[in-house]
């Protein structure tokens, strides 16, 4: 009976004596393939921080080019405003220049500006190629 508890106890006992050459296995295999896949994500984080950093420099270039173009819009609209003013300025110019001219005319003329008016309509009647319908009043 000793012996046949001994052959038992002894098969029991060598697929122990393997277990931590298995277990030390199991364990190394484990660790290489977490390393693996801390390579594959740290290679996948970098791929990702490249398309990231390529982002933003487009969008830094974008930024730049709208920042440009809001400034020549921003000169422009200085620039149509001051045209405007000027224009403004000498439109009014024209008028009172128009008028004192008109006024003078009349002055010397002697005649008042609804006179001066009708003495020119007949006058462009009387030009050749004009007709009566072609001059305005």
């Amino acid at each position: 009976m000793l012996s046949a508890f001994s052959r038992m106890l002894a098969d029991r006992v060598r697929p122990c004596s393997n277990r931590p050459h298995q277990g030390r296995a199991t364990v190394l295999q484990a660790r290489a393939d977490h390393e693996q896949q801390v390579h594959r994500d740290r290679f996948e984080l970098q791929t990702i921080e490249k398309r990231l950093l390529a982002r933003e420099e487009a969008i830094d270039l974008r930024n730049a080019t709208i920042e440009g173009r809001s400034a020549d819009i921003a000169r422009t609209e200085r620039a149509l405003l001051d045209r405007k003013q000027q224009l403004s300025a000498q439109e009014t110019e024209f008028s009172r220049l128009t008028t004192q001219a008109g006024e003078t005319l009349e002055h010397i003329a002697g005649l008042t500006r609804d006179e001066a008016k009708r003495v020119l309509v007949e006058q462009s009647w009387r030009r050749p190629g004009m007709k009566q319908g072609n001059a305005s009043a």
